[in-house]
């Protein structure tokens, strides 16, 4: 009798909450959620996806399976690749500040190495919104970039145009 509700809870207890389709689902359900401050105009924007960062691709997916960084050559605002929901916004040990956006299609875009974060977390961003600022110095010239989706890494340059730079 206990079976169905254990096994329940242990898959909400250990599986990541779709936090970025329950809201895309609302917002074609039922219109944008309310609001305590008027809503701003907001556009289709149907640009091509971009890097994150102006910059010279580094390290390539192909070199550490995970990801790729981006050699900005000066101050530049990180930007969210797409909609979604800032599920992690922190430090963490291998990227230092860090941000994590959970998308509507269950995908996850993890932009690391900034050297400031402008969102919190469960915000809800826009494409090419800024969430961060990077800025090059001796101990830190790149900005780490990766997608992962259905839990396996994905080469961003397989998904975003990237311009050949000689």
């Amino acid at each position: 009798i206990f079976d169905k509700p254990r096994e329940w809870t242990a898959s909400v207890l250990t599986e990541e909450f779709p936090f970025a389709s329950v809201y895309q689902w609302y917002k074609d359900s039922f219109g944008t959620p309310l609001a305590f401050s008027p809503a701003k105009e907001t556009e289709v924007d149907e640009t091509p996806l971009a890097l994150p960062v102006s910059g010279n691709v580094i390290e390539t997916f192909q070199t550490n399976g995970k990801g790729i960084t981006i050699a900005p050559t000066e101050t530049t605002s990180v930007q969210a690749l797409r909609e979604g929901i800032v599920i992690f916004s922190g430090k963490k040990s291998e990227t230092n500040k860090t941000i994590v956006i959970q998308h509507a299609d269950k995908s996850t875009t993890t932009y690391g190495f900034l050297s400031s974060i402008d969102v919190h977390l469960y915000q809800i961003v826009d494409a090419n919104q800024r969430i961060g600022e990077f800025n090059p110095t001796d101990a830190n010239e790149v900005v780490y970039f990766s997608i992962e989706k259905n839990n396996e890494f994905v080469d961003p340059v397989q998904v975003i145009e990237v311009d050949d730079q000689p």
